[in-house]
């Protein structure tokens, strides 16, 4: 399982997060309001976007062996040509 997470800068809580089930890479991605966490919360950056390809699917977890990448600086809502390179292994 992929999770997608986008977090304001400096911000330890998600703002918005996708789960994407067996995906295959190069993966184009989007983030949006709809992925919000809560509903009431804005989507506003700059935002810092992580990637993890996590083994056992359950998001709380991190195990040995999920994989991780971050983009690099951080970035507007409706912001193009972002790519996260996933290349850490937790």
């Amino acid at each position: 399982v992929l999770f997608l997470i986008a977090r304001n800068s400096g911000s330890g809580r998600p703002v918005a997060a996708k789960r994407i089930s067996n995906p295959e890479f190069p993966l184009a991605f989007e983030l949006g309001p709809e992925d919000r966490m809560a509903h009431d919360m804005p989507y506003e950056g700059p935002l810092e976007l992580t990637a993890r390809v996590d083994t056992d699917g359950d998001a709380a977890t991190r195990t040995a062996g999920d994989l991780r990448g971050v983009a690099e600086g951080s970035h507007s809502p409706g912001a193009t040509g972002v790519t996260i390179l996933i290349d850490e292994i937790l």
